[in-house]
């Protein structure tokens, strides 16, 4: 089943998504440490779009038996680039992150709704030493 959420583009929604992605998880029963690391990829993906979109936007978690999926949809122009930013710039690392730390993340675009999509194992990899 996949839990949905709208939000406005309004800072204030980062730590509204946030807080209803920390509850889905633990209805779920995923574990803490997966959980505030999803946490993690919701805020920086809920983030981009208030930032960048400045259109409402929807968060939506679907949490399989191994696998959590998060999407964050809007109706704003433009398409989610991956950059590298130089460690003085104050800026640019959201995807970055969202790159380094899901198992997998994507885009799609259906009409006038771009989708940013990343997957996570519910899962704590074995050789990680969180």
């Amino acid at each position: 089943m996949t839990d949905i959420e709208m939000y406005l583009s309004h800072p204030d929604s980062v730590r509204s998504a946030r807080h209803f992605a920390r509850e889905v998880l633990a209805e779920s029963g995923v574990a803490d440490e997966r959980s505030e690391l999803a946490e993690l990829l919701v805020s920086e993906l809920a983030s981009n779009a208030v930032k960048h979109a400045t259109t409402n936007f929807t968060l939506a978690i679907d949490v399989k038996d191994s696998t959590i999926r998060i999407e964050v949809s809007d109706t704003g122009s433009g398409q989610p680039t991956l950059k590298r930013p130089k460690p003085d710039q104050p800026n640019g690392r959201g995807l970055l992150i969202v790159d380094n730390m899901a198992d997998d993340w994507g885009t799609s675009v259906d009409g006038s709704t771009k989708t940013v999509w990343c997957i996570l194992s519910t899962r704590q990899p074995a050789n990680s030493e969180h």
